[in-house]
């Protein structure tokens, strides 16, 4: 059961951007200790254009509830204010973290 009090590691949110009209996906990588316990999350954003070609950096969701073919952008990452999420659209499945630590690694270059 996952506890609503804080934005969890893996969980994808709507993400109001101060200087974008609209919301977007994006996926939060920070620790849940750190989660729980700051005003900050670290967050990898999300894209719906040219996911035809998936770099080693990025993770694509599907069965996540999304309109379009979204992937993750594991080197475009943010710190931001837990305020600025919006609304919890659902929670990544297991393989797909798995393929987040490994796409993360590699935008980082420490693998």
């Amino acid at each position: 059961m996952i506890n609503d009090d804080f934005p969890h590691r893996g969980e994808l949110w709507w993400v109001q951007f101060p200087s974008e009209d609209k919301k977007r996906p994006a996926v939060i990588v920070s620790p849940d200790v750190r989660n729980s316990e700051g005003e900050n999350v670290i967050i990898a954003g999300c894209s719906s254009r040219r996911t035809d070609k998936i770099y080693d950096d990025e993770v694509m969701l599907k069965g996540l509830g999304l309109k379009h073919s979204t992937k993750v952008q594991c080197d475009y990452l943010y710190t931001i204010k837990q305020a600025l999420l919006s609304e919890r659209i659902a929670c990544l499945y297991d393989h797909q973290l798995e393929c987040l630590d490994e796409s993360l690694q590699i935008a980082l270059g420490v693998i």
